[in-house]
């Protein structure tokens, strides 16, 4: 990726970065609504970035690994729901996870202004 990869400190980079983003990003979805891991998947499963994680199956291990991660952590809740035979569970965000996507949110502008001045 981005010409690091026979670098270890680069892809060491882009591994974190995507690691963060990728935790950032299901905040935001599970902030737009109540929403399961499966949704969660499919949605992202989408983004062209999804290759930057590896194959189908791999990408689907890490964003379910995310999610657990982010729930054991206390930034979102689970939520078990029954229809028929079929349960689901629906995450949301708790108070720990919109603060944290809230100062994500702010410090990600300012280090990408950062980076512009730098840059330019």
């Amino acid at each position: 990726m981005g010409g690091h990869e026979g670098h270890p400190f680069g892809a060491l980079v882009n591994n974190e970065i995507r690691r963060v983003m990728l935790r950032l990003i299901i905040l935001r979805k599970i902030s737009e609504k109540r929403t399961y891991s499966y949704e969660i998947v499919k949605q992202l499963s989408a983004y062209p970035q999804r290759k930057a994680f590896g194959n189908r199956a791999r990408f689907k291990n890490t964003v379910y690994n995310t999610i657990a991660g982010l729930h054991r952590d206390g930034y979102i809740a689970a939520q078990r729901s029954r229809s028929g035979k079929v349960a689901k569970v629906y995450f949301t965000l708790t108070p720990k996870g919109r603060k944290a996507l809230s100062e994500a949110r702010k410090a990600f502008g300012t280090a990408i202004s950062s980076m512009r001045r730098i840059l330019e």
